[in-house]
């Protein structure tokens, strides 16, 4: 029995291990065990911490020693969940079958009928990994009519049953049973409700059903705010994810051959708009620049990717197929007609460049380069052609084209760490390669 002031240490050790302050937990467990050893509530307190901290030898010896104290049933489901994180899911099950054995003997009915809920839960989901999806359903379905008898009414248990069983189904390839089930599991709980529509969503569309895809986002966007979740930031991420599934919708309904009066063109293109200012606004961004290529808009295609690069920033990554457009656009728009935004193209694919060299740690004059060294007129220079002329040295062997090399294009230095020199690609031939590689690999940064 512990005394008054071990519980509250207690306590504080369960506060720490929340705050995933593990060691501070362990300390507090140790100075609680001075006086009481053996006790089980301290000793499986002790062990939950060390499954935290991923040592399951210590943890599972710890659970063992108090397998058959009050504490049995949380011992069991323990266990059976190291065991399935250990990927040993016919082992997890035995566990999960004692306990559901167990709550059926419980005089406290309630946790009794928990426990069940778990240990069926926790079955189904070793069943599906070991590939029978067959007694995996039959074990979710074993919780519908544990739920349904149970003297406490839990909704959500059955809305995750239904949920888990469209998840074996769709796992199998069976889509029409794992629609069935979603359907189900939505007229079970309104909390959940909409997360799952945006699962069927997702699933029609994979699937080419735009027309369901499209009610069934539609239907999400068109109910009150607080019909979908009282949690705000809940209901602004299923109201982004359903926007933005919607403008996937609309962009595979677009007729390129008759775009004018086009409504799935005009949905998508305001839709993706709409997005710009969210997290979604690098995805909804790539879309508008390929949309835009696509029917050759080159124009605003490139304005696009100009705020592709803004928005990306310090996360920028080389991307092969928006440069790849990069260049196509540079070699169709008329440069006079086009002069303004071409110019401002070229300052924040500089500014982006340089920052990023700076960054992987070149200290040398970044504009020498770009301006003074290589003879380029600043007040005159614009367009991309910088990147096609010139290669960068570095230090470790690189990929280029699929090839390895020490010479990468310039377009890659977003993915270099030690810059050297920057080359003329008219001069790399393999005689000066060689030459110029001994002599630069002699400089110092």
């Amino acid at each position: 029995m512990l005394s008054s002031k071990n519980k509250q240490l207690l306590n504080k050790a369960i506060r720490a291990r929340e705050d995933k302050e593990f060691t501070k937990a362990l300390n507090i467990i140790s100075t609680i065990q001075k006086e009481n050893e053996n006790d089980s509530r301290t000793i499986f307190e002790k062990a939950v911490i060390l499954k935290r901290m991923n040592n399951y030898e210590e943890a599972l010896r710890e659970f063992e020693s108090i397998l058959f104290t009050k504490e049995r049933n949380y011992v069991l489901l323990e266990m059976g969940n190291i065991y399935y994180s250990l990927n040993q899911y016919s082992i997890a099950m035995c566990f999960f079958e004692d306990l559901y054995s167990e709550g059926i003997y419980l005089e406290d009915k309630t946790q009794g009928n928990k426990d069940r809920v778990a240990a069926m839960y926790h079955m189904g989901d070793c069943y599906k990994r070991l590939g029978n999806y067959h007694m995996a359903r039959n074990c979710y379905r074993k919780i519908l009519k544990e739920e349904t008898s149970s003297p406490v009414y839990n909704p959500e248990d059955k809305y995750f049953a239904y949920n888990k069983i469209g998840n074996a189904y769709l796992e199998e390839g069976k889509v029409s049973e794992a629609l069935n089930n979603y359907m189900n599991s939505c007229s079970t709980c309104n909390e959940f409700m909409f997360v799952t529509l945006l699962q069927m969503a997702k699933l029609y569309l994979n699937n080419h059903d735009l027309e369901d895809a499209k009610d069934t986002l539609n239907y999400i966007l068109s109910v009150p705010e607080s019909m979908i979740s009282k949690k705000s930031k809940k209901v602004t991420d299923i109201i982004l994810n359903a926007k933005f599934l919607l403008a996937k919708v609309e962009l595979l309904n677009i007729d390129f051959n008759n775009l004018e009066n086009n409504e799935a063109y005009i949905n998508a293109t305001n839709i993706l708009i709409e997005l710009l200012n969210t997290k979604y606004s690098k995805m909804a961004l790539e879309k508008l620049i390929f949309l835009n290529f696509k029917i050759g808009d080159y124009r605003k295609s490139l304005q696009y990717i100009i705020k592709y690069i803004k928005t990306k920033n310090k996360d920028y990554k080389f991307d092969k197929e928006i440069y790849n457009i990069e260049n196509i656009i540079l070699s169709k728009l008329d440069k006079k007609e086009n002069n303004h935004i071409l110019k401002e193209y070229q300052n924040y694919n500089k500014e982006l460049v340089i920052k990023k060299i700076k960054a992987r740690g070149n200290v040398r004059n970044i504009e020498d380069f770009f301006y003074q060294k290589k003879g380029i007129n600043k007040d005159n220079y614009y367009g991309s052609d910088i990147y096609d002329n010139y290669y960068v040295y570095i230090p470790d062997i690189a990929i280029l084209n699929g090839e390895p090399t020490d010479f990468v294009h310039i377009k890659t230095l977003v993915n270099s760490f030690h810059i050297i020199d920057i080359l003329p690609s008219k001069s790399l031939n393999n005689e000066l390669k060689r030459e110029t590689k001994i002599s630069l690999q002699k400089k110092k940064l």
